[in-house]
């Protein structure tokens, strides 16, 4: 097994929430399937939409954007039912650096700090023209 260092990187966490609120909501919509229903009827979450709501929160589909939530309704007899989904979000950020002998393993983007941080700095020397590091359609 070979160790691998991360430092200067971080590990951030935070809780990550996202509310649905159902007016006037039909008996099956005070359940979590019928939250599930609701919800993938919205607007916004179909792809039509042009950036749907569940690519906006890391999915590729809308059944794993629902998976990735814990769901808790407000109350299941109050009028608009509100349901809660949370989940714990973690990431991980490490220095972009070159893996060509010649560079040396050049710093190319360091990740921005969390705001009043003193101990690390932010970075960025990506050029924009490096082939390597993006891509443009003709």
């Amino acid at each position: 097994m070979t160790d691998v260092h991360l430092s200067p990187g971080q590990l951030r966490h935070r809780r990550g929430t996202y509310t649905a609120r159902l007016s006037n909501p039909t008996a099956a919509q005070r359940t979590q399937a019928g939250l599930k229903t609701a919800l993938s009827q919205y607007p916004a979450m179909q792809p039509a939409w042009g950036f749907p709501e569940y690519e906006q929160y890391g999915h590729d589909t809308f059944d794993q954007f629902f998976n990735s939530f814990t769901w808790k309704a407000s109350c299941p007899k109050t009028d608009p039912v509100v349901w809660v989904g949370s989940r714990e979000e973690y990431l991980m950020l490490v220095p972009v650096t070159s893996m060509l002998p010649a560079d040396k393993g050049k710093l190319f983007y360091n990740f921005f700090p969390l705001r009043g941080s003193s101990t690390l700095s932010a970075f960025k020397e990506l050029d924009e023209t490096d082939s390597r590091l993006y891509y443009r359609t003709p």
